[in-house]
């Protein structure tokens, strides 16, 4: 059944230069991953089986791969004239059009999501490879009353000088982002957020010259 509520925004290669070797001529979404998927493949799955029909794949550079892989996206059943998938193309308010962080990236796609007429907005990586529903997670974000909920694992066990930890009290609230890395609760770069209050904050972020939605924009939500 389609989840009607929620449009899905995917970043393609916000973590390019982790695996450099791999990306000099392709996006990480299109990296090869068993010898048989690329990265967005796990991705796109996730979306269409949690019933989300639309989707926006953010691009910046090398991402031809990525466009011959995808096509129409017919292979996840989301080659339709409404919705479906749509390549985003890079842009920023920059003199060289190349957006500096994933707020500015969000930022040059506002329109789209204003558009897409979505209620909340699924913001996404396409480097963790895991199955996930997505409409268990709406179900908690609307219950709880929350505008943004993110999603974390247990990260005691992780190697921690790329990740991003959470500090989140006993009810499940965040309280705010630790500023060491590698913490017990590691966001996994995935969130479900109030369309209204995403747009509202991407705007307010950039006339402040804030580019990084983690460690920029969710604390500035924190204290509203």
């Amino acid at each position: 059944m389609a989840d009607n509520t929620m449009v899905g925004v995917v970043f393609s290669n916000m973590h390019d230069e982790a695996i450099n070797e791999l990306t000099a001529h392709r996006t990480t979404a299109s990296v090869p991953f068993g010898g048989r998927y690329r990265l967005i493949d796990f991705t796109l799955s996730n979306l269409i089986n949690s019933g989300i029909e639309q989707v926006g794949v953010i691009t910046k550079s090398n991402y031809q791969s990525l466009m011959d892989h995808v096509g129409s996206g017919k292979e996840w059943n989301l080659a339709r004239k409404r919705g479906g998938l749509k390549i985003l193309p890079p842009f920023s308010n920059t003199n060289n059009g190349m957006y500096r962080g994933n707020v500015e990236a969000l930022h040059g796609i506002l329109e789209y999501i204003i558009h897409s007429g979505k209620k909340y907005t699924l913001i996404t990586d396409c480097d963790v490879v895991t199955n996930i529903d997505y409409k268990i997670v709406l179900k908690e974000h609307i219950t709880s009353g929350a505008q943004l909920t993110m999603m974390y694992q247990d990260g005691r066990s992780m190697p921690g000088n790329t990740l991003t930890s959470m500090d989140v009290d006993e009810d499940g609230f965040l309280k705010g982002i630790l500023p060491t890395k590698g913490g017990e609760k590691v966001f996994i770069n995935m969130g479900i957020v109030d369309t209204d209050m995403l747009v509202r904050a991407v705007r307010d972020a950039i006339t402040q010259n804030k580019y990084d939605f983690v460690t920029e924009l969710v604390p500035s939500l924190l204290i509203e």
